[in-house]
């Protein structure tokens, strides 16, 4: 009887090989890019066409190959940072299983063109399906590697690859990432020919490298991190409460100048932060962590994204600590800042009942971050837009009496008292305007006496670029201004004209994801109820503002045509009702 266990070929071997460390185009970028930061690199250009499906290049000014070596580069589990068993308890390389340049190979075209410092001349090698061609050839010092038509021999592979923009966006998040873990190397990324990260200087900082990714204005808002002892050592920069984000994508953590993600690190990032930010929002993190080889293992995932730490509950503490720690001294420093610029008497009195109301109604509303000291304090023009005519419905009417703690409009009813969250009810009236307006596509647009400045991450010039028509429907009209400044000038009218910063990035985040959720189903991209969620909360921040007699009658006017009065468009409720029967029985008539 025949046998049922066969050695696979080397084809095969290799194509399964090539599927544990190709994922996606992304996953080249980032094996190339290793190799020539091994290779002692200090510029380093990436180019990519088509979002990497149809052209990937690496070229860089490291070491390079012999003849020789170059030919063994290409073979399985060839590689010169390991020697033996021992080497893997310390690996302080980048690459180190010798599997990405024949694991590409398998998978589509590549072409090694390189030169070693010592070599007069260079060579090229290229692999095509089976066939191998080596040729000598004229090359600068260093290594070039291009891969083109990713997947074309695995076509199964090939259509489970996202839309070209989502693999640019994963290749320019894993260039940012390099760019961040070494500051000291050069790095240029363009697509098409178009610049996506146009060449970074060497020898910069940390801070410097935020500074040329974020743009400048961000460095306001950063707190340094430090922390050593003889195992482990911390540096990086988190940003400061008051500069907060919708989600994780800002978040950046290297081991060893290794970008990993790390469900442990990121929760003590969450702890650390605990009492400086709501739930909802997330810091800004450009961590880095150096520690002994020996004690965190590199090789729990194929692609090496993911690391363990040999004693994970005391790094998990040094993490918290260290962010709580720092800032608990950023709060000190300012509060000692206040103390010596506004001397005891009565100004300093008003203004510290003035931090203590700030802090009641923040917390009272969740919006830590949300709403600024002048906007809580000093008076502004209540924003009604004017509302679009639809049928009336019959619903309760009710009557405004006053306000309390300038929080709630309290109302007579036919049959009691129904007291109203005046942020919750204006959310919930400006969620479905929008939303009916966006159906109807009639978002009226004004433009701003002064452009509001803007600067983002590679990655969010991206999905700005990708979606101005989005942007557009929304009633925002915005002008790229540099490599990743952007000017908006016209704003939607029915936020009224003092929409911050912080509201446009936060709306930039929440569709950055939309795109992402949207293309990873291939599904159209198109705007979702959560963006209408986060622009009627921001517009309608109303929480220590005085309304006029005439605007809490608008505002139950508003509610009372809502198709849901009762309720936020974030499940809370917008009023509670005490009937005559509720109140007859409370005071035992």
């Amino acid at each position: 009887m025949a046998g049922k266990i066969e050695v696979l070929s080397e084809e095969v071997i290799n194509k399964i090989a090539a599927g544990e460390v190709v994922e996606r185009p992304a996953s080249i970028v980032k094996e190339l890019v290793e190799n020539s930061l091994d290779a002692g690199a200090k510029h380093i250009t990436i180019e990519i066409g088509r979002g990497g499906k149809k052209l990937i290049r690496v070229i860089d000014d490291g070491s390079g190959m012999s003849k020789e070596d170059a030919e063994l580069a290409l073979q399985r589990h060839a590689t010169s940072k390991i020697k033996e068993l021992e080497d893997l308890q310390s690996i302080r390389t980048l690459g180190f299983r010798g599997e990405a340049l024949p694991s590409i190979a398998a998978v589509a075209n590549l072409t090694l063109l390189t030169r070693g410092e010592e070599s007069p001349v260079g060579c090229q090698i290229k692999v095509k399906g089976n066939s191998f061609e080596l040729l000598e050839a004229g090359s600068p010092p260093g290594t070039t590697v291009t891969v083109e038509d990713l997947f074309s021999n695995v076509p199964a592979r090939l259509k489970f690859l996202k839309a070209d923009s989502t693999e640019s966006r994963q290749i320019t998040r894993a260039v940012q990432n390099f760019a961040l873990s070494h500051p000291k190397v050069s790095f240029e990324l363009k697509e098409d020919g178009r610049h996506i990260i146009k060449n970074l200087p060497r020898e910069q900082t940390l801070l410097e490298r935020i500074a040329s990714l974020y743009g400048t204005k961000i460095v306001e808002d950063l707190v340094p991190l430090q922390f050593e002892n003889k195992f482990l050592r911390i540096s990086g920069f988190i940003t400061k409460p008051n500069l907060s984000y919708t989600n994780r994508q800002h978040q950046f953590l290297f081991v060893n100048k290794r970008a990993i993600s790390s469900r442990l690190i990121g929760h003590a990032t969450w702890e650390g932060y605990k009492e400086f930010l709501p739930p909802s929002r997330h810091a800004g993190v450009f961590l880095s962590m150096e520690i002994g080889p020996s004690l965190v293992d590199v090789n729990v995932h194929p692609t090496k994204k993911e690391v363990r730490f040999v004693n994970e509950p005391t790094i998990h503490t040094i993490v918290m600590q260290t962010i709580k720690q720092n800032l608990h001294k950023e709060v000190t420093m300012v509060e000692i800042e206040e103390k010596t610029t506004y001397p005891e008497g009565s100004s300093f009195r008003k203004r510290r009942i003035e931090e203590a109301m700030k802090d009641y109604l923040v917390k009272s509303q969740k919006w830590q971050g949300s709403i600024s000291h002048e906007e809580l304090f000093q008076p502004k023009k209540f924003h009604i837009p004017e509302p679009e005519k639809r049928i009336e419905v019959k619903k309760e009417a009710m009557v405004a009496l006053g306000q309390l703690d300038n929080l709630y409009i309290v109302a007579r009813s036919a049959d009691g008292i129904v007291i109203l969250d005046q942020h919750a009810a204006w959310e919930r009236i400006l969620y479905e305007q929008l939303e009916n307006d966006y159906k109807n596509q009639k978002i009226e647009s004004q433009r701003l006496l002064f452009p509001i400045q803007i600067e983002l991450p590679p990655h969010n010039v991206q999905v700005l670029i990708a979606n101005t028509d989005l942007f557009s429907k929304l009633g925002f009209e915005m002008e790229q201004f540099g490599p990743s400044s952007f000017l908006v000038k016209a704003t939607p009218h029915i936020l009224g004209k003092e929409i911050k910063k912080q509201f446009i990035l936060d709306l930039i985040d929440e569709i950055s994801d939309e795109v992402k959720r949207k293309e990873s189903k291939k599904m159209a991209i198109e705007i979702s109820s959560d963006i209408f969620k986060i622009m009627a909360c921001r517009a309608a921040i109303m929480a220590g503002q005085s309304l006029s007699d005439r605007e809490m009658d608008e505002v139950l006017r508003r509610l009372n045509r809502c198709e849901s009065p009762h309720i936020c468009p974030h499940g809370r409720p917008t009023m509670i009702k005490l009937t005559r029967e509720e109140l007859d029985r409370r005071f035992k008539r």
